[in-house]
């Protein structure tokens, strides 16, 4: 009797007995360590050249400024990269791996917890890329023409550029934690915030929710280098990241917590 007693706590020491930086470093391993998930990155890092590519070619000295040209890198990483979230929190359940990992580390939570600590990093590394290419873009920006010489990026945007893209790369762990479902839940991430800006935008009726709720409105002026934030569009992000981010994180987990694996 004391033997089977005894197991659960075995079981217990064994989950916690990883280092929480060992199993971030392990999911953010397998989330760049798959095929989908290297050409996926490969992709980005090519859309994010293209992009500066076509700025430097086209666009006017303003258009060149390291500012503007770090402001643009922003959109295909915070469209694409978050898709990588995404496919964190579901990849094990379609594949019926997470037996073994739950196998491995018996505390779902703590699984949970690395899956979302490793997205809120690499959303940070993809920061850092942006500042290298958006650096080497200014760099050369004078063979295409005028340029603006303003290398100066105050620190209060440079962190409204990170939590730009934390929400991102959030809204696509969380969609991914409620369903578990890999390919419904990429859709979704593109489709749903589509349809209710497009709602938003077309009834006049929900103007008050479009500033309030909608992620293309309340967010981008995160990195909207004309755009001030104040108490009220800050306000305003927390509560779209409330609906979009929190609500169905909570869920999910709630579900993962429960569900029977097989």
């Amino acid at each position: 009797m004391s033997a089977v007693t005894g197991l659960p706590t075995r079981s217990k020491e064994a989950s916690t007995s990883v280092p929480m930086t060992t199993l971030v470093g392990v999911e953010l391993r397998k989330m760049v360590d798959t095929r989908a998930g290297r050409w996926l990155l490969i992709g980005v890092a090519a859309v994010t050249v293209l992009v500066l590519g076509i700025a430097l070619a086209t666009g006017d000295a303003g258009t060149r400024s390291f500012t503007n040209l770090f402001s643009l890198a922003q959109l295909p990483l915070s469209i694409l990269i978050p898709v990588l979230g995404v496919l964190a929190a579901t990849s094990e359940w379609s594949q019926r791996t997470v037996l073994t990992t739950f196998a491995l580390v018996p505390s779902r939570s703590r699984i949970v917890s690395a899956k979302v600590l490793a997205a809120m990093s690499l959303a940070l590394l993809t920061v850092v890329f942006a500042l290298v290419v958006a650096a080497a873009a200014a760099a050369v920006a004078p063979i295409f023409g005028a340029v603006d010489s303003d290398w100066s990026l105050p620190i209060g945007d440079l962190l409204q550029v990170v939590v730009y893209q934390q929400l991102n790369m959030l809204l696509g762990v969380a969609l991914g934690t409620l369903l578990l479902n890999s390919a419904l839940a990429i859709v979704l991430y593109f489709v749903l915030p589509t349809i209710w800006s497009g709602l938003t935008d077309s009834i006049s009726a929900l103007a008050d929710a479009q500033r309030w709720l909608d992620t293309s409105t309340t967010w981008m002026r995160l990195v909207d280098p004309d755009v001030a934030m104040t108490g009220t569009h800050w306000a305003q992000a927390g509560a779209t990241a409330l609906l979009w981010i929190a609500v169905p994180l909570a869920i999910g987990v709630t579900r993962i917590l429960r569900r029977e694996v097989d």
